[in-house]
């Protein structure tokens, strides 16, 4: 009983800090789009501002899938494992359930390329 307690507990701990995480990052990749939408742009500005829509996009798209399905990874015995633990997750269709598990792993992949990219173009923008 305590065991399956145990486990039942981090499932459910899991939920939560995922529920927040992506509705948190979600919110503020949406106010990053917002920003630069309605900010002004000048002559050096496109260096720097495309890689920041495309990172606010991928990152909203990434949120919100780890905020409705609560999608994680963890790397096993040098083996990416990826897994959804959502409580809304059994209630999406299998069809979009299979889309967003694959737009979601994309964006988690190309996290590591966008967030390098974007600070070396405004680094090299502003320099």
């Amino acid at each position: 009983k305590f065991i399956e307690f145990h486990h039942m507990f981090w499932i459910y701990f899991m939920r939560v800090i995922l529920s927040i995480e992506g509705i948190t990052g979600a919110t503020l990749n949406l106010l990053l789009l917002l920003f630069l939408f309605c900010t002004n742009s000048g002559p050096s500005d496109p260096a720097y501002r495309v890689p920041l829509y495309v990172f606010g996009f991928f990152g909203f798209l990434a949120s919100s899938s780890i905020a409705v399905m609560n999608f994680t990874h963890i790397f096993i015995d040098d083996t990416f494992v990826v897994f959804l633990i959502g409580v809304l997750e059994p209630f999406i269709p299998e069809e979009w359930r299979a889309a967003g598990f694959l737009i979601a792993l994309t964006c988690v992949s190309y996290m590591w390329i966008l967030i390098p990219s974007t600070t070396t173009l405004q680094l090299t923008a502003l320099s």
